[in-house]
């Protein structure tokens, strides 16, 4: 499966080792976190990372609205770098 934000730069495509699709269900909604291609300049530019809520019947819609409007996932430390 193939999703891509509005304008069409950013895209999920489950065959791409660097794509993942990770969802989990919160009380009554599910949210998903979601590693994609950057495709700004017609080639893979980077890997971006975003997260929003996940509509299990209809992922294709649902991961390409969180390529267009949901948020970034924060930077979070590794087991080698500090908390303080």
């Amino acid at each position: 499966m193939k999703a891509t934000n509005s304008n069409g730069t950013l895209i999920y495509d489950d065959t791409h080792p660097d794509c993942l699709l990770v969802y989990q269900r919160n009380g009554l909604k599910s949210y998903a976190f979601i590693r994609c291609l950057d495709m700004s300049q017609g080639k893979v530019m980077d890997i971006k990372e975003y997260w929003g809520e996940y509509d299990e019947s209809n992922p294709q819609q649902s991961i390409g609205k969180i390529l267009s409007y949901g948020s970034k996932w924060p930077k979070l430390p590794t087991s080698s770098s500090s908390l303080e």
